[in-house]
């Protein structure tokens, strides 16, 4: 029955491999083994359930912003949601050694090979921004709910209402190293994407706000950028996150009123 299943499934998802690719954001190059932000994580869809044989396979990044709330972006969910699966969250950041998710080549027609090597957290329930539009990946944010009390570790600060627009007013905006943390890939070779399963950082300059989004183009010593596999990926100026990751260099805004008030009953 299961592999019935997965059959079904495989032969489904390589319809939609040109969506993954296209959809499936970045994560750190140039970044290092990141053990410091314990409140970041990586999530992982289960296609038969917490209490059965195949495990989560990991997909995106996200963060804890509660006791019971996880952020990612609202992409992550829409892209396998016509599958009905479950999800999961670790915050373990694993090691070259000891990755948490099956390290590989993504090449954007395996996406059921990168299961998840570690024990998960499992979701009770998932909520993406009601104004939330796949085609353009507006209001691109979703929250993870566990029951309370799930996350024991001091959560994710988030940026005051239109802190962005205040750095930019001030003219220190592109001068702020943005610190960039992520499970995804590492490196693009003639293969693929090499997926090295545990969390990195790094870090990147600003470049341009409109607003919703916020660009951003390394340069000098802060040079990482961003490879798949780190969509939810939360992005940090001054100790606060300010942004998410959505498509490519794209990311989303958390400093605007919509992604605020859509997250403040989660942090109440």
């Amino acid at each position: 029955m299961i592999e019935l299943k997965l059959n079904s499934l495989v032969k489904l998802v390589c319809l939609g491999i040109l969506a993954i690719t296209s959809l499936s954001s970045h994560a750190i190059e140039n970044g290092q083994h990141d053990y410091m932000h314990h409140n970041v994580g990586a999530i992982g869809f289960d296609l038969d359930g917490p209490d059965n044989p195949i495990p989560p396979l990991g997909l995106c990044s996200g963060f804890v912003i509660s006791d019971r709330a996880f952020v990612t972006a609202a992409h992550c969910i829409d892209l396998v949601d016509w599958l009905s699966p479950s999800w999961a969250v670790t915050l373990d950041p694993g090691t070259p050694e000891n990755p948490i998710i099956l390290p590989g080549l993504f090449t954007g027609a395996n996406v059921f090979d990168f299961p998840m090597l570690v024990e998960t957290i499992n979701a009770i329930d998932v909520h993406v921004h009601p104004g939330f539009d796949p085609g353009n990946l507006t209001l691109d944010v979703a929250v993870l709910e566990f029951p309370p009390g799930t996350f024991k570790v001091r959560p994710v600060r988030l940026a005051e209402p239109y802190y962005l627009d205040e750095l930019d007013i001030q003219g220190v905006l592109n001068l702020r190293p943005v610190g960039l943390v992520g499970y995804g890939a590492q490196a693009l070779t003639n293969e693929g994407y090499v997926m090295p399963g545990y969390r990195s950082r790094g870090f990147s300059k600003v470049s341009d706000i409109t607003d919703d989004r916020l660009f951003l183009t390394p340069t000098g010593v802060f040079d990482a950028t961003t490879l798949p596999g780190d969509s939810g990926s939360p992005q940090f100026i001054s100790g606060r996150a300010v942004s998410l990751t959505s498509s490519l260099e794209e990311l989303q805004r958390l400093d605007i009123p919509e992604v605020l008030d859509f997250l403040a009953p989660f942090i109440e």
